[in-house]
Formats: structure tokens, C-alpha cells, sequence
């Protein structure tokens, strides 16, 4: 069985050689090429770092194509090793003729459908084993402009992610654990114990918000290696003394939840189905 997760990024820019120092923060879609006098370069972030580690062995991008106005094309792909400041970044930043990337050939074929890249070479910082990068550069070789949705499009099947894929492993025979614990929630987030699964399959969680005025957050948070989670999904509201249901079909090795609220919350009562070894 081939684990994995999903990672979203949470901003993205597009900078212009018209207006190098005014890069736009969330515009869609993301304008990659040339239009007129005009070059345009898109950048996607991420919250967290994206960790080169031993359970990883793949990492692919998706981006969903929705234009292509001169075919054929090449994507190149350049990692980014630092955080993005709007304020600091200019279009003249961005000239990597020497970096380490990525170069994927487009076809008209691929108009309203993602692409998939792997970029699976960009996941070690070329100077420091080991290292990790905060987000993506896409410019475009050839003439022509290509578009992207990106970070914030209305259409939430459509926006780019990482899968990054974890070294195979032998599916066991398979048992069904339930487990109980409760969680006193935090302004930072208060983590559940992580469950370790066995294979895909729905990992439910059932939360029960104890406090009657407080309300909580719950997140899904999923992991390959037990040391790096990323978000899946967005945060679920839970209204004081209510429950709800939150299940997970990822491919994750361990998932958890966090557990956001104010200091004087009562504890939140979470019962947690999975498939385990």
C-alpha cells in the first residue's frame, strides 16, 4: 500500500516586470508568462515547512490548468528556501538561471485538468541535506501566458497542492480500535494522541464539546513520519455542550486532532475509530 498526504498552500503572488516592486497577494488565477511587454511569475506558499525526511520518497505538485495561450510550453519549477513578505518581494528576486528546478512540458491537452509535476528533486535544499522549502516559483519558458487557479479559488477541487507520497507498506491484517480521551483546549491547540493506521481506509472522530458556553476548533492534522502533521481540511466548529463527526480517508501513517479554545473551556471528550495494526 502507497501512503501519502496532501498539502495546500495558504498564499499565493503574482509579480510583473511592469510593476516589479508590487507583487498581488491571493489574485486569481495565477498568470505565469508573457502578455504584451509584460512577464509574469507566480509564487505559492506554504504555512509550514515542506520537510525532506526518510519516509518520504515522492512529492508530486498539482496545479489545475484553466488557459493556454501558446502551445507548446515548458513550467519551470524553482523551490523557495525562506518565508514570503509581501513587502519585501520584487520581481527582480526572481531570476534563477543556475537553481535547482523542475521543467515540465505542457500540451493543449491538459486545458481543465491539473497537471501533475513531480518535483521530487526540489525536496532537499542543494546546499543543506535535510532542509526544507516554503514555497514554489512558477515562470514560464516559450512565449505565450498559461493560468492557474490558485490558493483561493471558488473552486475548491481546482486549487494546487503537494502529495507527498511515503515508502510503501505491507498491509496487516486489519483490526478496528476505539479509543476515548479527553482534551482541555488551548489558544494554540491542544493535540489528541495520534492514531496509527493500516491502511486507507475512514478514520473517524467523534467530538463532544463539553463547555456550556464556550465553543471550540477541531482540525484534522495527518503525518507520515510522526513528527511533521500538516492541516487536512479546514477547522470545524463545535458550539458549547454539542457534538459532531469528523472522519479522515487520507493515507496518512498517524492522524490527530487539535483541539483550539479559550483557557477556560471545559474539556472536550473525543472518541476516536481507526483500522489499526
Amino acid at each position: 500500500m502507497i501512503e501519502g498526504i496532501k498539502i495546500y498552500p495558504t498564499n499565493n503572488f503574482v509579480v510583473n516586470s511592469a510593476q516589479p516592486t508590487h507583487p498581488y497577494k491571493n489574485t486569481e488565477p495565477l498568470l505565469i508568462g508573457k502578455a504584451g511587454k509584460n512577464t509574469y511569475q507566480s509564487l505559492i506558499q506554504f504555512d509550514k515547512p515542506v520537510m525532506q525526511s526518510g519516509a518520504y520518497i515522492k512529492t508530486h505538485l498539482f496545479l489545475y490548468l484553466s488557459k493556454l495561450s501558446d502551445p507548446p510550453c515548458s513550467l519551470m519549477i524553482f523551490p523557495l528556501w525562506n518565508k514570503l513578505d509581501q513587502g519585501t518581494i520584487s520581481y527582480y528576486d526572481f531570476f534563477y538561471s543556475a537553481a535547482k528546478h523542475v521543467r515540465f512540458d505542457i500540451h493543449p491537452d491538459r486545458i481543465n485538468h491539473y497537471l501533475e509535476i513531480d518535483i521530487s528533486t526540489l525536496t532537499s535544499n542543494p546546499k543543506e541535506t535535510g532542509s526544507s522549502f516554503f514555497g514554489l516559483l512558477l515562470s514560464l519558458e516559450g512565449p505565450g501566458i498559461i493560468r492557474v487557479d490558485g490558493a483561493n479559488s471558488k473552486n475548491i477541487q481546482s486549487r494546487p497542492y503537494l502529495f507527498i507520497q511515503g515508502k510503501e507498506s505491507k498491509v496487516k491484517k486489519d483490526k478496528i480500535k476505539v479509543r476515548h480521551e479527553k482534551i482541555l483546549p488551548s489558544e494554540n491547540g491542544t493535540f489528541s494522541k495520534p492514531v496509527i493506521i493500516n491502511f486507507k481506509g475512514i478514520t473517524s472522530f467523534y467530538v463532544e464539546n463539553k463547555s456550556p458556553v464556550e465553543k471550540i476548533m477541531v482540525q484534522i492534522q495527518t503525518s507520515l513520519d510522526g513528527c511533521s502533521f500538516f492541516d487536512e481540511g479546514s477547522p470545524v466548529l463545535v458550539p458549547p455542550r454539542h457534538k459532531i463527526a469528523l472522519s479522515s480517508e487520507g493515507l496518512a501513517k498517524m492522524i490527530r486532532l487539535s483541539v483550539y479554545g479559550s483557557l477556560v473551556s471545559d474539556p472536550a471528550e473525543i472518541t476516536s475509530v481507526f483500522h489499526s495494526c
